[in-house]
Formats: C-alpha cells, structure tokens, sequence
C-alpha cells in the first residue's frame, strides 16, 4: 500500500498513523512494514526538505495486519514545534481482492488481480433456501477452515448454504409422496389454499 501526502511548504517531517475503528486511538505503523525505494526505514518521523512533499512510501499492510477490513491512514506533519494530522483516509484491506474485476474461463471465473480461478455450484435450492459452494484455486483447503463448520461438501469446497427470508413456518410429511408446506405459525392443523401449498412427487 502507498503512502503518499503533500503538505504546503510549512513541515520538515512526517509520520504516517494508522487506526482500526473510530473508537481506538492512532498508531505509528510500525517501520518494520515501511519501505522508503526498497530500503527499510530506520524510524519516524521522515525528513525532507519544506519546499518539497515527503517521498512515497510502501506499507506492507497484509503483513503487519491479521484482519481484512477497513483500516484509517493519515499524516502526522511536524517542523518540530508544531504537528498537524491530517484527516483520516479510510482503505480495506483484501487479501482476496474478490471485488477485483474478473473474466469467464471455462466453467469458472478467473479475478484478474489475484489470478484466483473460482468456481460456484449450486446443488438446491427452494422456497428461498439454497445450498451452494465454492472453489478457489488460491484457498484449495478452504472448505477444511471454516471456523465452526465442518466440511460438508470436502475441504477443497466452502459451503455457501443461505436462506432469504420467506413466509413459510413448516414442512409437513403428509404420505409417502407428498409434503404439505404452510405458512401458519407453527400449528400441527390442517391447511388449505392459500395459507398452504402441497409438494407431490
């Protein structure tokens, strides 16, 4: 990620912040993450001269943060008597950059920033339920991580399983053959038309 400010003739330093949330103090990025032209940087603040901007810098976000999501950056200027923060530039952090554009190739996707071929299937779906899932080529055991879920589909596959909101309560097993599906609140009763549909195979 770039780090980059202009500032009106009036600094000598600067220090680059960040923060994750409103409602947590600033930071200095640590210059472990911060490169100057390749070459790692000793400490803050950068110096340079006031009749120019500080030079760019490159932080290695993904390196330093275990999260993905929005982070705030902004510059701490100062001449060595007085600082000035300028306002906060919100950026995100996204290792999977899955809002990247993509192209179609072959039965799947390709994401034209990562390389991440991604391949979606969808196995059923009715009354506003679906089971899906999905395949990346970056993650192959990403089925596998899935904190709390077990692998239903394989650890290649992550499981996309959603349901919409949808006025049906129940499902009701009306003979070998046939479902009734009612949108009554949960009431073991007979139904009719409209408040009930029948699913015969």
């Amino acid at each position: 990620m770039t780090l980059s400010a202009t500032q009106s003739s009036a600094f000598t330093a600067v220090t680059y912040q960040f923060r994750i949330g409103d409602g947590v103090n600033r930071e200095s990025i640590p210059v472990t993450y911060v490169t100057k032209n390749g070459s790692s940087l000793s400490s803050w603040p950068l110096s340079f001269s006031s009749s120019a901007n500080p030079a760019d810098l490159t932080w290695a976000a993904t390196s330093q943060l275990t999260d993905d999501g929005p982070v705030q950056v902004r510059a701490l200027f100062t001449d060595g008597a007085h600082t000035y923060g300028t306002d906060p530039a919100t950026v995100t952090v996204d290792r999977k950059a899955e809002n990247a554009p993509s192209n179609p190739i072959g039965p799947g996707t390709v994401n034209l920033l990562t390389g991440n071929f991604a391949l979606d299937a969808t196995d059923a779906g009715a009354f506003g339920a679906s089971v899906t899932r999905t395949l990346s080529s970056r993650d192959p055991l990403a089925g596998a991580g899935q904190p709390g879920q077990v692998a239903v589909f394989g650890p290649n596959w992550t499981s996309g399983i959603t349901a919409s909101a949808s006025e049906w309560t129940y499902v009701k097993k009306t003979s070998t053959t046939c479902q009734l599906v009612a949108d009554l609140p949960g009431h073991d009763r007979p139904c009719s038309l409209p408040h009930a549909a029948r699913m015969c195979l």
